[in-house]
Parts: C-alpha cells; sequence; structure tokens
C-alpha cells in the first residue's frame, strides 16, 4: 500500500530517484512484482528459461534455410512470446515454490492441533479411570466402615 505524506519528499522519494516504495517488504503491486526474498531466484530461473527458449528459437529458424537476415528475424519475433513466457514460468516455479512450504507448514500445524486433541483426549479419558478407580475404592473402603468390618486395601496408586 502506498502512503501519503505531507512531507515535501514522501517516504521512498527523499534524495533519490527510485520512486515510491511499498510500506512493507511482502505487499506487491501486481502479479508480475516479485517478492524480495526471491528476486534472484526469480532472475536465475528467468534467465535461463529465457536463453533455453531462444536456444531453441535460433536452433528452429536456422533449420529453415533461409538467409541470415530471415534468420535473425525470425528469432527476434520470437523474443518477445519468449520473454512473457519465460517471465510467467519464473514467477511460477518460483511462487510454486513458496507456496510448497507454505502448503507444508500449514500441515504441519494442522497435524499438531490434531496430536494435541488426541493428546488432551487421553489425558481426558486418564483422569476419568484414575477418579472411577478412587471412587470404588472409597465405595468398598465406606462400606467396609458401614459393616464394622477392618478395610486394609490399600488406595489406588498413580501406577495402576
Amino acid at each position: 500500500m502506498l502512503t501519503a505524506s505531507t512531507e515535501p519528499f514522501p517516504r521512498g522519494f527523499a534524495g533519490t530517484n527510485r520512486g515510491p516504495q511499498l510500506e512493507h517488504g511482502q505487499d506487491r503491486e501486481s502479479i508480475w512484482s516479485v517478492r524480495r526474498q526471491t528476486r534472484e531466484l526469480y532472475f536465475v530461473v528467468f534467465i535461463v528459461l529465457f536463453l533455453s527458449g531462444m536456444g531453441l528459437a535460433s536452433l528452429r529458424a536456422s533449420h529453415t534455410g533461409g538467409s541470415l537476415l530471415d534468420t535473425t528475424l525470425a528469432v527476434w519475433s520470437d523474443a518477445a512470446p519468449l520473454t512473457i513466457t519465460a517471465a510467467a514460468a519464473a514467477l511460477a516455479l518460483t511462487e510454486i515454490g513458496r507456496s510448497l512450504m507454505v502448503l507444508a507448514r500449514r500441515l504441519e500445524e494442522g497435524l499438531e492441533r490434531v496430536r494435541e486433541r488426541r493428546r488432551a483426549e487421553g489425558r481426558a479419558e486418564g483422569r476419568a479411570e484414575a477418579n472411577r478407580a478412587w471412587r470404588d475404592w472409597n465405595t468398598r473402603r465406606l462400606q467396609a466402615e458401614s459393616e464394622g468390618r477392618p478395610f486394609s486395601e490399600p488406595p489406588p496408586s498413580e501406577t495402576d
């Protein structure tokens, strides 16, 4: 998001000719803008894809048997679509990698929530079982006391 300022040089213009700056490093202006963290990877992928495409276009144009001028014009006519295709593919490849990491992190968080829920259910089951054991023991103790017989059964332990 661009920010407005009443200063003579808004943030991003002061002493530079770079133009307005985005408020946050994660913000984007369009689909074609590349995140700072992936910019180098994007340009490497773009250059590899573009040069590979131009090499293939050159091979195809040279096999037509035309003159050098015809071959050059054929390669140049392929340059614009190759540039757009390479830019889109490079963006997709770098974003797919980031998206896979985000999906993996979300999956891990979901699995951790499931594990925590199962642990909580196990703890609740354990508490209920321990309470049942104490209630049963106490019932037997009270019954023996009311009947006047001795009660020597030890109380339930945490290891039972």
